[in-house]
């Protein structure tokens, strides 16, 4: 369990320093060129990635 909350956790990180490149993360094709995620969809995939963060860091006290 440990290596899955490990990998949760850096996800969550990466996704809170680059949401919007993380939010295009295989769906780029899907769209024309300059296509980006809006302001309140970066917004809410750095909200997700803080509650990911917190969600894991609980965890993995809980488990000592």
């Amino acid at each position: 369990m440990g290596f899955m909350l490990f990998i949760f956790f850096v996800m969550a990180v990466i996704q809170l320093l680059f949401p919007a490149k993380m939010l295009m993360l295989g769906r780029r094709w899907q769209f024309k060129e300059g296509a980006e995620p809006s302001d309140v969809a970066i917004m809410m995939a750095r909200i997700v990635a803080i509650i990911g963060i917190v969600i894991v860091i609980v965890v993995s006290l809980k488990s000592l």
